[in-house]
């Protein structure tokens, strides 16, 4: 073939040749579609993803953000028009006009939350219609009886710290094979309504066992099942969306729920969560190949928190109440270390580099890997000086990456601490670098150096804009 020919006429098709020899040796066409880039938490949570997320969204670049994990156990916190507004399951692009929202099919859809998040959604404002919002047909319902057998658990010895959302039965059924999925409300009803009745009568039992008041079956089986449909409207094949729309070259934002520390495989077990929050649930829950996966985004919070695990699980957790109530700050503000699902005090701690690089490690795409930090405007809080665990003593040695996927590894290692001086100017005014005082640039440039990884955006407030660009 000449090295002028390019394009040759085959039947009623046109052939590029240079594609055609491109795809031979790469194996794919990646310049041909759109990419998807992924928000990840890497520490336990609440380290400010929803807020990165609206960010990145208002930037113009997807044209859909969609979470791949969890249910309404997750809380997003940001501020719309001057009101703070949370979600539970709808993605924060809910809040850019002209981003469509997708929750995936790996993800638990409690009906009752999703639709009095809309009613609150549009009660400030925000548009929050079938237009802008997408719920997957195979994804696994949250029932009644989930809840209800969470809230006993967590009141009896065998509690785990749960949000009590039921997302640990819905996922034992969802592996059991036994759940129920919002493609069943279609065309399912008697299936749907027994299976309700069967868990709410299991449901009871439970109750009775711990001397708990029982519910009315039938009335509870009516009252779910007629909000439940009122989510049909909202129900799409997510996996031809995604699909369709990187085929169109249209770049997709995946926004996680949970994070890393609570993967159900690589979080500190039995503590975790009950689903995948890494790269692989985000592949496995968009059904997207590798070769789709451009950018990642790990987002990481100056001040780490967590709340409902054991001590044993949070190494670099702060024991002087003084400090932790600083940090924590006053309950009812829109930056305060409350759980947004629960509304429980979160434990606080210092910032943990080897955890910080074990979910670096895993967490890795085909383009960029950037740290987000958070809360940098909030380290003063600590007082004259911060510390950072540089790394961990475990078992007689030194290291800079955590070992631990299980608390008791967690529990063997013991931090390793590089004090920082902090700095008394107010900071959520700034929005260049080179402008910080040079305490906190010096901060940053050491996590920088100490993950191996170019830190690139930096909140320095809780309201939208308020954050720092670092090339």
């Amino acid at each position: 073939m000449s090295t002028l020919m390019t394009e040759a006429v085959y039947g009623d098709e046109q052939i590029n040749y240079s594609l055609l020899v491109k795809y031979c040796y790469t194996g794919h066409m990646s310049e041909l579609h759109g990419y998807v880039d992924t928000i990840i938490g890497l520490s336990r949570g609440d380290e400010a993803k929803g807020r990165f997320a609206e960010e990145l969204a208002r930037e113009g670049e997807y044209a859909i953000v969609a979470r791949f994990n969890g249910g309404d156990n997750a809380g997003h916190t940001a501020s719309f028009h001057g009101q703070e507004v949370n979600t539970n399951q709808i993605p924060m692009g809910v809040l850019v006009p002209g981003v469509r929202n997708l929750i995936t099919k790996s993800s638990y859809v409690n009906p009752d939350t999703l639709l009095g998040e809309i009613e609150r959604l549009r009660m400030r404002g925000v548009q929050a219609n079938p237009g802008n919002i997408g719920v997957s047909d195979t994804a696994h319902l949250i029932l009644p009886h989930h809840i209800i057998l969470d809230k006993v658990r967590e009141q009896s010895k065998g509690r785990q710290g749960s949000t009590s959302k039921g997302i640990s039965f819905v996922a034992a059924e969802k592996y059991e094979r036994s759940g129920l999925r919002v493609e069943n409300l279609q065309d399912d009803t008697l299936y749907v309504e027994e299976v309700v009745v069967a868990g709410l009568i299991r449901a009871n039992e439970a109750l009775k066992h711990a001397g708990l008041p029982q519910v009315d079956v039938v009335k509870e089986l009516r009252r779910w099942y007629a909000r439940a449909v009122g989510i049909l409207k909202y129900v799409t094949d997510t996996t031809e969306e995604i699909a369709e729309a990187l085929s169109d070259e249209k770049n997709v934002l995946a926004e996680g729920a949970q994070s890393f520390g609570l993967d159900i495989e690589h979080g500190s077990y039995p503590n975790v969560t009950s689903s995948h929050t890494t790269i692989g649930g985000m592949m496995n829950s968009f059904v997207v190949g590798a070769d789709a996966v451009r950018n990642v985004y790990g987002v990481a919070k100056l001040l780490k928190s967590s709340v409902g695990a054991p001590l044993t699980a949070f190494p670099t957790v702060i024991r002087d109440e003084e400090i932790a109530s600083r940090i924590g700050g006053v309950a009812g503000e829109i930056d305060a270390e409350y759980g947004k699902s629960t509304g429980r005090q979160r434990d606080v701690g210092w910032f943990d580099i080897p955890e910080i690089n074990r979910a670096l490690q895993i967490n890795k795409g085909n383009g960029r890997q950037e740290l987000f930090l958070s809360k940098l405007d909030c380290v003063p809080r600590a007082g004259k000086t911060a510390l950072i665990a540089v790394g961990y003593s475990y078992k007689g040695k030194f290291v800079s990456v955590s070992p631990a996927d299980s608390i008791k590894k967690l529990a063997e290692c013991k931090p390793v601490y590089h004090e920082f001086s902090t700095w008394d100017t107010d900071i959520s005014a700034i929005r260049t670098f080179d402008d910080l005082p040079s305490e906190a640039k010096k901060l940053v440039t050491y996590i920088e150096e100490a993950t191996n990884t170019p830190v690139t955006r930096i909140g320095v407030g809780p309201h939208p804009g308020q954050f720092v660009r670092k090339d």
